[in-house]
């Protein structure tokens, strides 16, 4: 069994194991950065991204249309806190439909599910 002092010190040799290494990684980041300007052209590439999606949106009008689409649904949604008079019926009902609609054979369960329904 591992004492309880030698589990503290691996913990610690990990955590300043990765700590070294996360400050190494973000040295040669930073390095490679001055070197190539990496940083300069990523924000030159997301700017020139977001106009030409700016302009998609305008000339689509998707933002106007989403937002006309979100409201709308939510507004048809149906409100939640009440509690359906037999859950199991319903659940076997949309088993019963969705076994129809993909096809899956349940044989038995089917037959059951339909007496179910019934009752």
């Amino acid at each position: 069994m591992v004492s309880g002092e030698a589990l503290k010190d691996a913990w610690r040799s990990a955590n300043d194991g990765f700590e070294q290494f996360l400050y190494e990684a973000k040295k040669a980041a930073e390095r490679v950065d001055h070197r190539f300007s990496v940083s300069r052209c990523l924000s030159s590439v997301a700017h020139s991204a977001a106009n030409r999606a700016r302009k998609i949106d305008k000339e689509f009008e998707i933002g106007v249309r989403w937002r006309t689409f979100s409201l709308d649904f939510t507004r048809n949604l149906p409100r939640l806190g009440h509690r359906p008079a037999k859950p199991d019926v319903n659940i076997l009902g949309f088993l019963l439909v969705m076994s129809n609609i993909v096809s899956i054979p349940f044989g038995m369960v089917e037959t059951k599910m339909a007496k179910a329904l019934q009752s």
